[in-house]
């Protein structure tokens, strides 16, 4: 019997606790068990999202069953995107652990009993009234009923509480950082924070501590899960211990009943334990061996808590048997130094102990109690040395550890193919202690749900690959099947190879309890590299596949109507035309093969416009260029060529689309034209007959003593000559006449004072250095770009102030528009139909705009002309 397991991180606390547990009830089972670290779905990272796949892995081809960490890897998830995501595990029983998820076995803790308690004893023995809370992520179901428990006690206290004194945005410590500042900036009086995890409370208490703020004395602090972290906490941090081991055990024993046929609730409840510590505000010193024996199953302690309390529990018994002979020494405090060695466990406090031994002996008044005295001092050192051994081993275990991690990460730096990164693999992997690995890539880069190949396998005896090793196999049983019925009944950890948002296959390693945070810089390391080692390798593979079809290109670009270029970007040379590009620039092969790129100016000017752009957008740039009568577009190609980095670039010649467009935009200029003058001359006037004969009909309506009928004629007029007045104003929009009369900066100028008299906005417009331009269609051009840029920065931004800056010479033309509104696209190109019309528009001029936001605020409209002359 196979059981799967997926879980968001092992190397986290809670899930190694979970993870002992479900490996406890396995082991008595001798069930076969997986883990899946596959990290959180729907989370907001991307990285995370790569991670997920490995989720897929789990199917019924290799596994019985499954047990679904759902408190940990859907944290982020309601209970209908968790219900849609667990649709593809329908064909395979589950169970759900830390979680409750809607008709399916589900193992949870008590997350009511404990808040209640730690809430009660704030408000009871404490006297808190003031209270905040700091959530986990709002989609959180274990969050969201502490924080709905923690609201009831308060009601039924009678306590009030203010909403905007709860923050949640995550789980980890820095959220309860920011939660801290935030409550500050609300300038509410607190004396009691209540988090919704450990971390955020240690968080919380950092923040606290660096705001002059003291706990527990002036605002107290409780947590959930009863991490180490909070043990060690200075001031340790009050708590609910959660039972993640029994939660793993229930877990698994629950799925095995399920395989069996066994029917058992749908939701299993296990209790928690409120856990009294420093951060309340009780003192704890009188009792110092508080912080080692707090009442919990001694099935969830560490072996570090085990080997803790065994020492207390001799020293202590050892020192009862002196205690009446030796009354004037400290007892007492003895202890208490000596448990908190214990939890610090640094060869400091061991000296700093002895000496405070070395005084009690002199205190001592007669020469038995000095040699009592004595003995407890040796004693002492006894166990102090063995606890030093003990880290001192362990120490060296992990020093050994990072040493391997770093030379294998510092070695795969160097290598340049997958096989050379797979020979420096299983070099370390011996010195790193690991049992057994293997590595599989999907065949065809992609989903998982494909063929997978082994390239990697390792095991204690170093056994090369087999040819059969070597053939695909379905991902999905995750090992061949001929290796993986030769395994004994190991568990194996399963996670992702991937690089940003890219996943590209997975890894198998045998679990050794411990080594939690080896496998995930082992995880980092190889994803990193294998993925380098396989972008290496294919631009190999497509270098000497260039160069065997260089024959079939060269016979293919002399074939291909397009005007083609070579250049050298090293020497900046021209190593190859073809016959299309010497018709189209009317050049012969001696003018051009070999030459300098500079020496043939205009298409110099293109080669060193598209040789600077950014990187990304350099595979399919466009420039365009007129040559005398001709309108040349240019896009280039960067590409290694005989081993040389070169860059191509082919022309099209759109002289007859170039014309089409400004035909096109002529007539709709003279349409546009001829609408705005229809309007002036024909409409307006029919208007202002209307109100003519309106006015004339209310005073002839007046007369007869009709006064209603008569004012209801004159607001008919009034009403009419509002609507010619916007008819004049859209007229004028359409085409305004004195653009052709009084020129491109009167008509920009007048354009400044309707903005600001219709819209009420502050217009500002200056210019300088002017000089007339020769082609009257550039005036069009720039005043219709003009218009759609102000009429953006009105409905978008909102602005108090516009400015409108012109500028032109014998080299270049400039047209600027700037508000001080809210932005408009976040200094992004949306693309609107306005936006496109006025790039299309600079495009034809020959000319480039571009919108970004101020420094001081709203947007900035540059559209750009450089006047260079005819080639």
């Amino acid at each position: 019997m196979t059981f799967g397991l997926l879980i968001d991180w092992i190397s986290h606390e809670y899930h190694t606790s979970l993870l002992d547990g479900i490996r406890e009830f396995t082991g008595k089972k001798d069930i076969q068990l997986i883990v899946f670290e596959g990290g959180v779905i729907h989370s907001p990272k991307r990285f995370e999202g790569q991670r997920n796949t490995i989720f897929d892995l789990a199917s019924p081809l290799r596994l019985d069953g499954i047990i679904i960490s759902a408190g940990s890897i859907s944290h982020r998830s309601s209970q209908s995107l968790l219900l849609e995501y667990l649709k593809r595990f329908e064909n395979i029983p589950y169970v759900a652990a830390g979680r409750e998820v809607e008709n399916v076995p589900s193992i949870v803790i008590d997350n009511q009993s404990g808040i209640i308690a730690l809430t009660r004893h704030l408000i009871e023995k404490h006297h808190r009234r003031h209270f905040a809370f700091i959530q986990g992520p709002a989609e959180s179901q274990e969050s969201q009923i502490r924080f709905k428990t923690f609201l009831s006690v308060l009601d039924t206290a009678g306590i009030p509480f203010d909403m905007n004194m709860t923050y949640a945005y995550a789980f980890w410590s820095s959220a309860g950082n920011e939660a801290v500042r935030y409550f500050m900036k609300q300038n509410k009086k607190i004396d009691a924070i209540v988090c919704a995890n450990d971390d955020l409370a240690i968080g919380a208490m950092d923040e606290l501590t660096t705001l002059g703020i003291k706990v527990p004395e002036d605002v107290v602090i409780t947590g959930f899960d009863n991490s180490t972290v909070s043990q060690l906490a200075i001031p340790s941090i009050c708590t609910v211990h959660q039972p993640a081991f029994k939660i793993g055990y229930e877990s698994a024993a629950a799925l095995y009943r399920l395989l069996k046929g066994k029917k058992d609730p749908i939701l299993v409840t296990i209790p928690t334990q409120m856990i009294i510590r420093e951060s309340c505000g009780c003192d704890l010193k009188s009792n110092p061996f508080m912080r080692l024996h707090y009442e919990t199953n001694r099935s969830t302690r560490s072996k570090a808590e085990y080997d803790a309390i065994t020492y207390a529990d001799e020293f202590e018994n050892k020192m009862a048997r002196v205690k009446q002979k030796l009354s004037r020494l400290d007892f007492d405090k003895l202890y208490h130094m000596f448990s908190q060695y214990l939890a610090a466990n640094n060869k400091l406090f061991i000296t700093y102990f002895t000496q405070r031994l070395e005084e009690l002996m002199t205190e001592a008044d007669d020469k038995g109690k000095v040699n009592i005295a004595r003995w407890i001092a040796a004693l002492w050192q006894d166990y102090a040395q063995r606890l030093v051994v003990e880290k001192q081993t362990e120490e060296m275990k992990r020093w050994s550890e990072n040493f391997h991690l770093s030379s294998l990460r510092d070695n795969l730096l160097i290598m340049s193919s997958i096989q050379q990164s797979l020979d420096e693999m299983a070099n370390h992997f011996d010195n790193l202690k690991l049992k057994s690995a293997f590595a599989m890539l999907y065949q065809d880069n992609s989903a998982i749900s494909g063929k997978s190949e082994m390239i990697f396998a390792y095991d204690e005896k170093s056994i090369p690959l087999s040819t059969e090793d070597r053939q695909s196999f379905d991902a999905r049983l995750i090992l061949p099947e001929h290796l993986y019925s030769s395994l004994a009944r190991k568990d194996y950890l399963v996670f992702a190879l991937h690089q940003s948002d890219f996943s590209f296959g997975y890894m198998i390693m045998e679990y050794i309890r411990g080594k939690e945070n080896l496998y995930e810089e082992l995880r980092r390391i190889i994803s990193r590299n294998l993925r380098s080692a396989i972008l290496f390798d294919e631009i190999q593979k497509a270098n000497r596949e260039l160069s065997q079809s260089e024959a079939n290109l060269r016979a293919l670009t002399e074939a291909t109507p397009l005007p083609l270029l070579l250049v050298d970007q090293e020497n900046e040379t021209i190593t190859y035309a073809n016959n299309p590009f010497y018709e189209l620039f009317k050049l012969k092969p001696k003018e051009v093969l070999g030459m300098d790129i500079h020496s043939l100016g205009y298409i110099s000017r293109i080669y060193h416009q598209l040789k600077n752009m950014k990187s990304g957008d350099n595979l399919e740039s466009l420039v365009t260029l007129e040559n005398q009568d001709k309108s040349i577009v240019s896009s280039c190609q960067f590409l290694s060529f005989r081993g040389v980095k070169s860059m191509m670039l082919w022309f099209f010649d759109v002289s007859e689309r170039r014309e089409l467009e400004r035909e096109v935009l002529e007539i709709s200029n003279r349409e546009q034209r001829r609408i705005g003058q229809e309007l002036h001359d024909d409409i307006c006037q029919d208007l202002t007959g209307i109100s003519a004969y309106a006015k004339a009909l209310g005073f002839g309506l007046n007369k007869k003593g009709m006064d209603q009928e008569g004012e209801n004629a004159f607001r008919l007029s009034r009403l009419v000559n509002k609507t010619i007045s916007k008819t004049q104003d859209l007229a004028r929009g359409l085409f305004p006449p004195e653009l052709g009369e009084k020129g491109l900066i009167s008509s920009l100028n007048e354009l400044a004072k309707q903005v600001e008299e219709i819209h009420h906005i502050n217009t500002h417009f200056s210019y300088e250095n002017h000089e007339n331009l020769e082609e009257a269609s550039l005036w069009l051009h720039l005043m219709r770009i003009a218009q759609e840029g102000i009429n953006n920065a009105v409905k978008h931004g909102r602005p108090g102030n516009i400015w409108i800056y012109f500028f032109s010479s014998s080299e270049k033309v400039l047209l600027k528009i700037e508000d001080d509104g809210r932005g408009f696209g976040n200094g992004k190109d949306t693309m609107g139909m306005g936006i496109r019309t006025m790039k299309y528009r600079a495009e034809l001029m020959g000319a480039e705009i571009a919108i970004n936001k101020r420094v001081q605020g709203g947007t900035e409209l540059v559209c750009e002309l450089k006047l260079i002359k005819k080639v």
